[in-house]
């Protein structure tokens, strides 16, 4: 943070890029797959605090013991590793052959071992 850049990579080639202020976004978007029974009372696509809220407030009321959570992007892993930290049998459930896809590979199986 004191040296104000930050390193970047693609591709296996890593730069620096000077900043004065850094905003990371992470371009993350919530999409429900095209999966009969999505919308039925217990399936939330958390995309937002409010939704999160929805969610938490659902698991409080039921006995729940497991959840599914659709996706292999960072916030997915997220979401997963909150669920089981709270207890849930929990899976990641993704179309993608690893997590974090929009990484280099050598993050994603740095992931998938972590």
């Amino acid at each position: 943070r004191d040296a104000r850049h930050v390193t970047l990579s693609r591709d296996g080639q890593a730069w620096q890029e000077p900043y004065d202020a850094l905003a990371l976004a992470t371009g993350s978007l919530a999409m429900r797959p095209p999966v009969p029974g999505i919308d039925r009372v217990g399936h939330f696509a958390p995309d937002s605090a409010d939704t999160a809220d929805k969610l938490h407030a659902w698991l409080a009321k039921r006995p729940v013991r497991g959840a599914a959570v659709l996706g292999a992007s960072w916030e997915a892993i997220r979401w997963a590793q909150a669920l089981q930290a709270r207890g849930f049998d929990t899976a990641l459930i993704t179309e993608s052959d690893r997590l974090a896809p929009a990484c280099e590979a050598v993050q994603s199986t740095a992931v998938a071992q972590a």
